[in-house]
């Protein structure tokens, strides 16, 4: 398809009509994943936490995963926000708006950027929600076995040990 007979105009609402349709996606993707996250699917396939499963599954990055559930926790008590990403609102605007508990409309007059600073400015994190992201990341600890260090590597240490004392 070629768009260079296409006014400026057209192309703009072309991919405004692209976006609404991701956006409507978005939606009922988040419906979906709520029924797989109440069924446990994640634990069932042995993985750690809903968005590990998802990034694994569906083939997308952890960041974009771990966005999406938690979007998706955040407007489960929110049918309005989730009625305006159905209606074409940005992702990333439902989004920014999920971490202010306030409603506050869309808050249309402001760009994604300035809408992010206003929501970081507003957001509260619950207890729950405190404890679903302690529980979700992971730490793994391992003692160094002084033995198994290398002698060389043992030895320069000592050199520096030497000269940081002189």
């Amino acid at each position: 398809m070629s768009y260079s007979e296409y006014s400026t105009d057209a192309l703009e609402q072309e991919i405004l009509a692209h976006c609404q349709e991701r956006s409507r996606l978005d939606s009922e993707d988040i419906e979906v994943l709520e029924e797989l996250d109440r069924r446990q699917i994640a634990s069932a396939d042995g993985c750690r936490s809903l968005a590990e499963w998802y990034s694994m599954k569906f083939d997308v990055g952890l960041d974009t995963a771990r966005k999406t559930v938690r979007t998706m926790r955040r407007t489960e008590r929110r049918p309005e926000l989730r009625h305006a990403l159905a209606e074409g609102t940005s992702f990333d605007r439902v989004e920014a708006l999920s971490k202010i508990h306030d409603d506050i409309g869309l808050m249309e007059h402001l760009d994604i950027g300035g809408l992010r600073r206003e929501s970081a400015r507003r957001a509260r994190i619950s207890a729950d929600e405190e404890h679903r992201t302690a529980r979700e990341r992971f730490l793994v600890v391992c003692r160094i076995n002084a033995s198994s260090v290398s002698p060389r590597h043992r030895r320069s240490n000592r050199k520096d040990a030497q000269r940081s004392r002189t």
